[in-house]
Parts: structure tokens; C-alpha cells; sequence
């Protein structure tokens, strides 16, 4: 029987009710239904609508000024456009485009796959300085402004991977733009988001292209009811422009069989056949039921919480069709366990300047309670020993970050550490790392659900109310499981990632934190908080100047391309003195100005390579010098020692370098506040723990949110407020203080 969504009212009635067009739970790669109906039609905010009914000719009677190697075919909403390898489409740009602020929405049925390695670009609109929108040959569906960096400034866009893009599968995508952010949606959800960190720049071609790059990159697809918009279309306006019209035939649900183990959950994909193909359905478009609510219980959203051991069905039905799926929940063998925190672990080094508190959590999977699984870990260990292993690794690895966050510690052995670690709290848990986000980049592999494991351990309580900044995960990098390097959550700035920055693979609370991921199988702990830095830095540069060249070409060392450049500091994965990736124990020598490092290039040089960092003797906690991947480790902390901190006294022009490792140390307080460089020094000898804190040029002073009244310094604040309070003090001193209302 086949059921027409947007044809039933009491079934809308019921979508609204459920609050259903505000929510989105799509997987990529699958368009969703929703109850909407009809192609679009003309408002205020539409320049450009093209319906494609047969013609090229938009809604409002605009004509094409060239329009060659398009043909028609079945579409969304009668028929799509095909445009060809070599076709050629322009339009008028004026009054059918706006650089500042515009959306751009379309269907699409590529012919090709999205791991094809090819460029498909499905709108440009200018050269250098231009717009450019459509998947590039990294398999990057994105938008690009300021094309080429023109002017100096670096481009701005968003993107996500699109390598789970099927040929002739249909798509539906939105490009949103303006002043503040930019976002782009596939099938209903936003997948990707920037903040806009310059001025959006004004184009002057006369014409933009449909279907190409020039006489390049020909996006090869048929596509439908493509529209251009003088604003940034909401996210619910998008969601309600791609469900039209999809008549269903038939629903299921993948998998039809789930092993669960007690307090996991998982929601099942709802499936649809209908008119145009397969799709995935909204799972809150259903009505679901559990056969037994004391052993799985379902919500209105399709999540499936194992609570006792058993087996139930669950059902989803809509509109008169039914799917089911059979639910098995077993009892781990062992209970989570609370470990005892060892004196170091427990103990911030002497003398730091910000405590970091952590939670660790570690996954020992065992099928008989004294080795670990070695079927899902490929770990051949026993229980007590991994365990032990593990507390050796987490020692080293908070000697490492509070070694590397003191200033030259290595030839300085009065510089402070400017972070001091704390672990308050230590559980394993006896179980396999549950799955969650697909990895885009490789098929079959996934995530761990850190929804899950964040929320399983109450983990709003440790951020917003003991102050825990890292969760430091021990897993396993085996079959299935990938884990991220690290992951942010961020209730204002949200996901600066060195990993993937989904919006919603973590829980957002009232603080930032960061979950680093360590394998127990694996030695180099240091190099997801490396890369971590690298990403955060990054942030701060762009968003300071408008790019990353005092990072990623002062500091790290890039040429004007953007190539690595041997000869500064170097960065997590090369040393200064090699091209390849990780070959940390490289012999060749190569001048650098690590250990005297400024912007310009005019510190002192000296020839560097393995035996500079590698022969360093740190005092390290076990009191073992001879460990697997001691010199990698070496290379970290020599590297992160180089960076501007505490009182580093590196000037920047009429400027002077920050503490970096103040945005480890507290973003939510740092981000808006503090650049790499200000015009405060940051030198001499410290009087009372000072820190520099300078407002950020530009429109980001006009985002901050003062929560309370008083007086606010924007120049000097002392530490021990900072620590004490996590965010601004009441009053401080600065000339001519003005009250904050």
C-alpha cells in the first residue's frame, strides 16, 4: 500500500506535535521525508528559481545568457536538469546573486561516486575573490570565498567529506552564507559550520556559472529545484525544502537483530522504499513500542536503551506500515570499576600556573575476566597487566604536558609549568567501546559513541561542577573502532577538532572540555594533544588575522604555498629538520631558531636534529630513560617547550607574543580575549603570576557575554582570580575602568 507523506493532515498534525521539523537524526548519504509538500514557490527572499520543467528559464522569467550541454530528465518534481561534462550555463549575477549574504539549495543525482578523487563544482560566481561552491578532488564538498586569497587574506569556507556518495543516488544540499557564519546542509542536516573570520568581499563579475569551474570541473549530475536566496535560510526552511513529494511503499529497519549490553543504546535506521529510491526516514516520523520495557525501552526518537537482560521487539509504524527489530541485552562480564588515583596522578606539578582536572576512562573488553579480548582489541594481555600499563602511560603523559608547557624548561629550570594536571576521578569499565559516527574516509570503521560514554559517566556533573577540562579515553585502534585524536565540545565557539567536527558526536555543557583518545597498545600519548594545539592555534591565528601564517608559516614554518618549510619549529608530525612525517630520529642536521624563536626569523640559529631533543635528560616519573618511543616523546615536549609561554618575551613587531598555552588552559575565558600577540608584554621577571589578556581586533569584542556587574579589566588579570572563578573577575584594575551592565 503505498502512503504519500504530505498527503495525510492528521499524520502532519502529529509531526508538528512531536516538534519533528525542529529535530533532524539523518545519517549522510540518505535523503529523509518530511511532511512537506510541493516545489518551491517565489517570496521575498528568492532570487534565482530554477525548476528546470524542461527549460533553463528561471521562475521569475529569467533567461540564461549561455546555455549548452543540458538535457532533461526525471527529476524530484517532474524533471532535472543533466548537466554534462562540457556544458556551459551563465547567468546574470545582478539582482540573481549576493556575495554577503545569500543561500544556495538543489538537488542533486551525481553520475559519479564521492570518493571519485575528481573536482564536480555546481556554481561559481567570480575568480580570484570569488565564490566557488561543489565537491573538490579530495572528496570535499564545500564552499569557497574569497577564492585564491586574494589581497593577502586567506579564504575563507566550510566543507565536509562526501566519500559515502553513491552514483545516481538523489541528494539534497544547501550553501548558507553571511557575516557571522558559514553552514552547509546535506539531506536536511547541517554537516558543517564556520565562523566567518573576515569581511565577506564584494564580487564584480557580471555573470556566474552553473554546472562548472570555467571550462573544469564539471559537476556531471542531473539536478532540481535549485534556488538562490538573499539570506541565510534557516535550518528548518531547508529541512522543509528537500522532503517533498516521496510517496512510501515500504519501511524496514537495518540492522533487524541488535546486541546490546546493559545501559547501551542505539538507534536503528528507519528505512523507506519510495518513488524515487531508498531513503532513510526521521526516526521521530514513526510510533514505536517495546515488546518488553524491562528489558529495552524505545523513545519517541528511535533510541533503543538497553535496561535487563532478555530479549524484546521493537516496532516502529508510520502511517500504517510497520518495521521490527529484535533486541538482545546482555550483562557485561565484570562491573565498572573506580581505580585508585595514584600520588602523581592526583598531584599538579609544583609552581603551575592552571590546574587542568581530568577524568580517565578505560575500555578493557574480557571474555573471561582476566585477559583482555584480544578478538576486538588484538591485545593479548592480561587484565592487571594492561592496567598497570595504563597508569604508566597516564604518569607520562601529565609529566610530558606539564613539562612541555614550561618555557624553555629545558635549559630554564626555574620556568613554571603553565598547566598543572589533576586526576580526579579513574573508572574502568569492562566492556567493548560501543560504535557511533561512521569514519568518513573509511568505510566499515567507526567512532566511539562518546554521546554515550560522556553521558553513561554523568559527565555534565565533572565540567560544570568540579571544573574538568580533558577526558583522557583508553580504547583500542582495532577492527571496527577508530578513535578521534581528540574532540571538543563547546557551548559558544563549538568543535575546533583536530579530528572531525561533527556538531553533535559529543554532549555540550556549560564549560569547553576535550576528550583525547589514547590506545593502551600504543606508546605516543603526546601526539593527540600535539595536534589538538595545532587546531586550536589555527582557530586563534585565523580568527585574530584573518589567517594562519603567524602559526602555520612563522612558527611551524610554511612557504607562500602553504608546503612545510624546514628550518623554524616544526610541528607534531616533523621535526624541523625533515619533510616526512614522523621521523622524529632523524640524524641530519639542519639550522633552526627553535630554541630563539621570533616571528621575524632573527633569533639565533644552531644545527639541530635527533640528538638535540633525543639527548635532553628529563625527569621522568617512572625514572626510566629507556622506553619504546621515548625520543618521539622527547620531540613533543622539546617542541611544545619552544612555544611563546609564560613570560617569553618574544616581541611581534610593536607587539608581543601570549602564553599559548593560556587556551589550553581556559578556553571559554581565553578565546575571547586573548590573540597570539598583544600589545601587553608578556616579560620580565613575574611579579605575582600575571597573565596578558587583550581584547581581539575587530567585531569579536561585541560577542562577549558578561554574566555580571562590575568592573572589567581588558588589560592585566591575575592568574589566581582566573583559576578561582573560570571566567573574569569582578573588578581588576585598568585605567579608567568602566562599569559592565
Amino acid at each position: 500500500m503505498n502512503k504519500r507523506i504530505g498527503s495525510n493532515p492528521i499524520f502532519i498534525a502529529c509531526l508538528l506535535v512531536t516538534g519533528i521539523l525542529s529535530f533532524f537524526g539523518s545519517v549522510p548519504g540518505w535523503p529523509v521525508a518530511a511532511a512537506v509538500a510541493g516545489e518551491h514557490i517565489l517570496d521575498d527572499h528568492t532570487l534565482l528559481l530554477l525548476h528546470f520543467d524542461g527549460d533553463l528559464t528561471g521562475a521569475a522569467g529569467e533567461a540564461p545568457i549561455s546555455a549548452t550541454g543540458v538535457t532533461f530528465e526525471n527529476g524530484i518534481f517532474g524533471t532535472g536538469a543533466y548537466f554534462a561534462p562540457g556544458n556551459n550555463v551563465l547567468f546574470q549575477s545582478m539582482n540573481n546573486i549576493d556575495e554577503t549574504e545569500g543561500t544556495l539549495e538543489f538537488w542533486i543525482k551525481p553520475r559519479w561516486n564521492g570518493n571519485d578523487g575528481d573536482n564536480h563544482y555546481m556554481l561559481r560566481y567570480g575568480g580570484g575573490g570569488g565564490m566557488l561552491f561543489g565537491k573538490d578532488a579530495g572528496n570535499f564538498w564545500r564552499s569557497i570565498f574569497n577564492r585564491f586569497s586574494v589581497g593577502g587574506v586567506s579564504e575563507n569556507g566550510t566543507g565536509l567529506y562526501i566519500d559515502d556518495w553513491e552514483a545516481n543516488a538523489w541528494h539534497h544540499t544547501a550553501f548558507t552564507w553571511d557575516a557571522d557564519t558559514l553552514k552547509i546542509y546535506i539531506d536536511g542536516e547541517l554537516k558543517s559550520e564556520k565562523d566567518v573570520t573576515i569581511e565577506l568581499p564584494i564580487v564584480q563579475d557580471t555573470t556566474f556559472q552553473l554546472g562548472a569551474d570555467t571550462s573544469n570541473a564539471y559537476i556531471d549530475s542531473v539536478v532540481d529545484e535549485l534556488r538562490i536566496s538573499d539570506i541565510a535560510r534557516s535550518a528548518e526552511e531547508i529541512r522543509r525544502s528537500y522532503g517533498d513529494g516521496v510517496t512510501i511503499q515500504d519501511i524496514s529497519m537495518q540492522p533487524d537483530t541488535v546486541k546490546l549490553l546493559e545501559t547501551w543504546w542505539e538507534t536503528p535506521d528507519l528505512v523507506a522504499v519510495t518513488n524515487f529510491g531508498t531513503i532513510k526516514l526521521l526516526p521521530s516520523l514513526a510510533q514505536w513500542s517495546t515488546s518488553d520495557e524491562t528489558v529495552a525501552q524505545v523513545d519517541q526518537n528511535g533510541r533503543i536503551a538497553a535496561v535487563g537482560i532478555g530479549d524484546a521487539w521493537i516496532t516502529a509504524a508510520v502511517d500504517g506500515l510497520e518495521a521490527s527489530i529484535h533486541v538482545e541485552v546482555e550483562a557485561p562480564l565484570l562491573d565498572p570499576q573506580q581505580e585508585e588515583i595514584s600520588p602523581f596522578l592526583s598531584t599538579p606539578a609544583d609552581g603551575y600556573l592552571h590546574e587542568i582536572p581530568v577524568v580517565i576512562i578505560t575500555y578493557l573488553p574480557t571474555q573471561d575476566g582476566i585477559y583482555v579480548d584480544e578478538a576486538v582489541t588484538g591485545w593479548n594481555v592480561t587484565l592487571e597487566d594492561t592496567k598497570s600499563r595504563i597508569n604508566t602511560l597516564s604518569e607520562r603523559a601529565k609529566f610530558m604536558l606539564e613539562e612541555g608547557s614550561r618555557y624553555h624548561g629545558y635549559k630554564d629550570p626555574e620556568a613554571p609549568p603553565s598547566l598543572g594536571y589533576r586526576v580526579i576521578y579513574y573508572l574502568t569499565i569492562y566492556e567493548e567501546v560501543q560504535p557511533g559516527f561512521p569514519v568518513p574516509w573509511n568505510p566499515g570503521r567507526y567512532h566511539p559513541d562518546y554521546n554515550q560514554i560522556m553521558n553513561r559517566i554523568d559527565a555534565e556533573h565533572f565540567v560544570n561542577d568540579l571544573g574538568v577540562k580533558e577526558f583522557w579515553i583508553y580504547g583500542y585502534h582495532h577492527g571496527i573502532i577508530e578513535p578521534a585524536e581528540s574532540n571538543m565540545s563547546s557551548p559558544e565557539i563549538g568543535d575546533i577538532s583536530n579530528s572531525e567536527r561533527y556538531r553533535d558526536d559529543l554532549p555540550v555543557f556549560d564549560h569547553t572540555y576535550v576528550v583525547y583518545n589514547y590506545s593502551f597498545t600504543r606508546e605516543s600519548t603526546l601526539h593527540s594533544h600535539g595536534h589538538q594545539l595545532e587546531a586550536i592555534l589555527s582557530y586563534i591565528n585565523q580568527r585574530q588575522d584573518g589567517n594562519t601564517d603567524l602559526f602555520r608559516k612563522k612558527f611551524v614554518g610554511g612557504d607562500d604555498n602553504g608546503n612545510f618549510m624546514m628550518g623554524r619549529c616544526g610541528n607534531t608530525h616533523m621535526p624541523p629538520n625533515t619533510t616526512s612525517p614522523y621521523d622524529y630520529l632523524n640524524p641530519a642536521l639542519v639550522e633552526s631558531d627553535i630554541e630563539d624563536w621570533t616571528p621575524e626569523g632573527s633569533g639565533e640559529k644552531k644545527l639541530v636534529n635527533v640528538a638535540t631533543w633525543g639527548n635532553l635528560i628529563y625527569a621522568w616519573p617512572d625514572g626510566k630513560t629507556a622506553f619504546a618511543q621515548r625520543t618521539e616523546a622527547q620531540w613533543y615536549m622539546y617542541w611544545m617547550q619552544n612555544m611563546p609561554g609564560h613570560q617569553n618575551c618574544v616581541r611581534y613587531g610593536e607587539n608581543y607574543m601570549t602564553n599559548w598555552w593560556l587556551f589550553t588552559a581556559d578556553w571559554d575565558a581565553a578565546v575571547n580575549y586573548q590573540g597570539l600577540y598583544s600589545s601587553i608584554p608578556n616579560c620580565g621577571p613575574p611579579s605575582s603570576k600575571e597573565i596578558a589578556i587583550d581584547i581581539l581586533p575587530g567585531r569579536y569584542p561585541n560577542r562577549i557575554n558578561l554574566k555580571r556587574r562590575g568592573l572589567v579589566t581588558v588589560a592585566i588579570l591575575t592568574t589566581d582570580a582566573f583559576n578561582a572563578q573560570n571566567a573574569l573577575p569582578d573588578t581588576c584594575l585598568f585605567a579608567g575602568a568602566a562599569p559592565v551592565s
